[in-house]
């Protein structure tokens, strides 16, 4: 019996020992970035006792100076079991939202989370994202859904400089105006080897790695009519240029356009260039 409580207590002690060492991990984190220029504010508090460290991030606000995009959330979770801390769960909201100085783009879906899997010094060895009947509205006017939305990555190399990704998504609709339209569905799947200047980590992330070498092997977006496909192999100089040769294949030039187009991705002044230029290939 006394050793049943001496045991409890201990337990106890070590658990609201890591939950405390798991909240200031995180709030160092987010200091690291303030450090390094970004917006970087959440209020973050660790629970689930006994056998879990489940962090929570309330009035998540995540902003990158480069690119000005600005990540907010009312709630994201990470969650792990107390004695396997290189696995993480993360939970996102059923709301959330990206903003740049132009645009901002709410996101919506019935459950998206990923499964993180570390190695040594929080490289990155594997992971996995999901999102079930994912919303993108747009206030430029677009919008656009996915039924299913599946990512992949596997580090391929030991300094985690090397990974391996692959995408599939279900039922796509896109609606260049209003509510996405049922009728408008399509698939999307991919796979890439992406090569970066240093190992991905958690660590990293505020300073992003820069990619070095892309090796696209056949991506594909099938949308009604549209049937696109792309591969080829980019290197990334030091100034961020990429070169190479990448191949992209279609059924009908006319309905890519027209698509873009509607997304706001090609201006309507430049369409007739566009499609003068087509008719040459």
């Amino acid at each position: 019996m006394l050793a049943s409580l001496a045991l409890a207590v201990l337990w106890a002690g070590y658990w609201f020992w890591g939950a405390s060492a798991r909240t200031a991990a995180v709030e160092d984190w987010l200091e690291d970035l303030r450090t390094g220029g970004w917006q970087a504010e959440a209020e973050v508090t660790t629970g689930g006792f006994p056998n879990r460290f489940d962090t929570s991030f309330e009035g998540l606000t995540l902003a990158d100076p480069r690119t000005n995009i600005v990540w907010t959330a009312p709630m994201i979770q990470t969650l792990m079991l107390s004695y396997n801390q290189d696995h993480v769960i993360l939970v996102w909201p059923a709301e959330h939202a990206f903003s740049t100085q132009s645009e901002t783009v709410q996101i919506g879906s019935t459950d998206m989370r990923a499964s993180l899997v570390f190695a040594e010094e929080t490289a990155f060895d594997r992971t996995t994202f999901v999102a079930e009947d994912l919303t993108l509205t747009s206030s430029e006017g677009w919008a656009a859904g996915l039924q299913r939305l599946q990512l992949a990555t596997r580090r391929l190399d030991a300094e985690g400089q090397e990974h391996e990704i692959q995408l599939s998504g279900a039922g796509i609709s896109i609606a260049p105006r209003g509510a996405i339209q049922t009728g408008n569905v399509g698939n999307l799947s991919g796979r890439a080897t992406i090569a970066f200047a240093a190992p991905v980590t958690m660590a990293s992330i505020g300073n992003r790695p820069e990619i070095t070498a892309l090796d696209l092997q056949d991506t594909r977006l099938r949308l009604d009519d549209l049937d696109l496909r792309l591969a080829g192999e980019l290197d990334v100089g030091a100034d961020g240029i990429p070169s190479g040769d990448v191949t992209l294949r279609r059924e009908d030039w006319t309905k890519a356009l027209d698509l873009l187009a509607s997304l706001g991705a090609i201006p309507e002044a430049t369409m007739p260039a566009a499609r003068r230029g087509l008719d040459l290939l």
